[in-house]
């Protein structure tokens, strides 16, 4: 029998035979069974940052949601029940996350959760789905090398947003590449990929850097960028410090060369013909690139992961 995760909320029955065909966590079937026999909704839990350094990105997550949520209801809601959300906000706080998640399992009982962004905050809370079986729906993109049964993956892995891309920029901008993203894993396993990548298709890597989460000051960082003279500065900036680092670089640019400056590219999708090479601060401009993670967009990729095995969620570095 070939049921999709979507045919799991359609009703009790196919929700069963879903769980039985697939492995789904049997709390997951309950809650949403039990909800329909005894509640008048059926609760989900939606925890994003709504403060704080990430909530620039989790606030379109969080609205998204409960657009998706307002949706649904209008049609009738799920299994005959309106779906009621409930709200929390971790406040950017990794210590928050797993604290919002035991509150929405234990106390509030909900039948999943949808939230996290950060690997950091999604890895903080895998221990709590896990104890008490519950489901997690992580609704964006991450670095793979991980698999938990009570996690649902929504996004794509960097290969697969990577395997194209890096080489068109190798051969449409310049084999140089200065890459800089927030110091937590994600950042640091799609540069890990990015170099894979500058390596198998002739390209360098003339710098790796990595700032704290909510870091607002890249002076230094650009004029390390100057003296390295990259052809692309490749970011995995997140949060507040996207708009901090953007600004910044753009700022310098007009204030440095006598061209105009263009908006550094942010677009994580290839564009359809060869750009134009501009003047930068240190002789040609540097396009600026960010990883999809860093912005509202994703590009479309065909290839799917890659060969290599994936570890146990144990052996996956949880504190980087």
């Amino acid at each position: 029998m070939n049921l999709t995760r979507r045919d799991l909320l359609k009703g009790g029955v196919a929700a069963t035979a879903g769980a039985a065909t697939f492995g789904v966590p049997d709390i997951f079937v309950r809650r949403l069974t039990q909800a329909n026999a005894q509640d008048k909704t059926i609760k989900v839990g939606i925890l994003h940052s709504l403060s704080g350094t990430i909530a620039i990105i989790e606030r379109s997550l969080h609205n998204a949601e409960l657009l998706a949520i307002e949706e649904i209801n209008a049609k009738g809601g799920v299994l005959g029940k309106k779906i009621e959300p409930i709200v929390e906000d971790p406040k950017s706080e990794v210590r928050f996350f797993k604290e919002k998640a035991e509150k929405l399992l234990l106390k509030d009982k909900v039948a999943a959760v949808l939230g996290c962004y950060t690997s950091a905050s999604r890895q903080s809370v895998l221990p709590v789905f896990e104890k008490y079986n519950g489901v997690l729906l992580y609704p964006t993109l991450y670095e793979a090398q991980e698999c938990s049964y009570n996690c649902f993956y929504t996004g794509a892995v960097p290969n697969q947003q990577l395997t194209d891309f890096v080489p068109w920029l190798i051969k449409n901008v310049g084999p140089k590449f200065y890459l800089i993203g927030s110091n937590y894993i994600y950042p640091k396993e799609t540069n890990r990929e990015v170099k894979a990548l500058l390596a198998k298709h002739g390209g360098q890597t003339v710098a790796e850097e990595y700032a704290p989460l909510g870091h607002t000051e890249f002076s230094t960082n650009i004029n390390k960028m100057k003296a390295a003279q990259p052809n692309v500065v490749f970011s995995d900036l997140v949060g507040d410090s996207i708009v901090a680092f953007y600004k910044q670089y753009r700022q310098f640019s007009t204030s440095n060369t006598a061209s105009s400056a263009s908006r550094p590219r942010t677009s994580p999708s290839a564009p359809r013909s060869r750009p134009r090479r501009r003047s930068r601060p240190w002789g040609r401009r540097t396009p600026s690139v960010t990883t999809p993670r860093s912005t509202t967009s994703r590009a479309s990729r065909t290839r799917r992961t890659s060969g290599s095995s994936r570890p146990s969620r144990a052996s996956t570095d949880r504190t980087r």
